[in-house]
Order: C-alpha cells, then structure tokens, then sequence
C-alpha cells in the first residue's frame, strides 16, 4: 500500500472538531511552495478532538529521504479538559 493511503487512513480516524496546534519547527507554507523542505526538517502536527479523545498527527518530514537527526517532539501545552481548543508542539 503506498504510503499516501497511510496518511488519509489517519486522517479518517481523527475527531470532526479539528482543534489549533502550532509548532516552533513548522516549514511555512509559501517557504515549502518555494524552495521545498530542503533547508530544514519540517516538524509539525495536526490536531482534532472528540467528546472524550484528543488526537495529534505529528510529523517529520524532509524532501530527501535520508536519514537525518531525531526530532525531539513534546506537547507543551493543552487547555483544560473541557476544553482542548489549542495545543503547542515545540
């Protein structure tokens, strides 16, 4: 299975309340459009909750498929329980 199939499988099992997640290691998108994920890794992450589950799809990506360093991911911050509206990967 290619691995396009992969990331639309996770797509469709992630909550319909897509919910704010930012990063300090995200590629702008007019940078990716531009020049590409060349000069730097792209570290970002998706987000969306349900009643009682919070889901994160977080990546790592780089257009040369090369090994390269690890990417340190942690979940800085999450608004209360009630209401998970935002969510910072750094």
């Amino acid at each position: 299975m290619p691995p396009v199939f992969n990331v639309l499988r996770m797509f469709s099992r992630m909550g319909a309340q897509r919910i704010a997640a930012t990063s300090d290691h995200a590629v702008d998108l007019d940078a990716i459009v531009k020049h590409g994920v060349r000069r730097r890794p792209d570290v970002a992450a998706l987000a969306s909750r349900e009643a009682r589950c919070t889901t994160i799809m977080a990546w790592h990506y780089h257009d040369d498929d090369v090994v390269g360093p690890a990417a340190q991911v942690l979940v800085t911050k999450m608004t209360g329980r009630n209401d998970p509206t935002k969510m910072v990967i750094g």
